[in-house]
C-alpha cells in the first residue's frame, strides 16, 4: 500500500539526514538504496491523491526531502569553497573541472 511505501520513505529520509548530520557514508548509502527502494514502491494513483492520510504523509516526506536537500547543498557549497581556497593559496585562479567527458584543465 502507498502508506507503507511512504512511511518506509520518510524512515529512509530520516535516516539520510542523520547520515548527511554525521558524515556517515555507510549510513549514507544505506539511506539512498532504501529511497531507492521505496519511491520504486510508490505507485501514483490519482485516487490515492485525494486521501488526506496520503497527502499529509506525502506532505510530511516532500519536508524531509527538502530538509536533506538544503543539507546537500550547504555541504557541496562548503566544499567548493575549501577547494576555492585551495587553489588560491597555490596561487591558482580556477579550480579544475570535471565534466562527463573528464576533467577540464584549470
Amino acid at each position: 500500500m502507498i502508506l507503507d511505501a511512504l512511511a518506509r520513505l520518510e524512515a529512509a529520509q530520516h535516516a539520510f539526514i542523520a547520515a548527511l548530520d554525521t558524515s556517515d557514508l555507510t549510513a549514507l548509502q544505506a539511506a539512498a538504496e532504501e529511497t531507492r527502494a521505496a519511491l520504486s514502491d510508490i505507485r501514483v494513483d490519482e485516487t490515492l491523491r485525494d486521501q488526506p492520510q496520503v497527502r499529509d504523509r506525502a506532505q510530511a516526506v516532500m519536508a524531509l526531502i527538502e530538509a536533506a536537500a538544503m543539507r546537500v547543498n550547504f555541504l557541496t557549497d562548503s566544499n567548493t569553497r575549501r577547494i576555492q581556497a585551495l587553489a588560491a593559496a597555490t596561487g591558482t585562479d580556477r579550480v579544475p573541472a570535471y565534466t562527463a567527458a573528464g576533467r577540464i584543465a584549470a
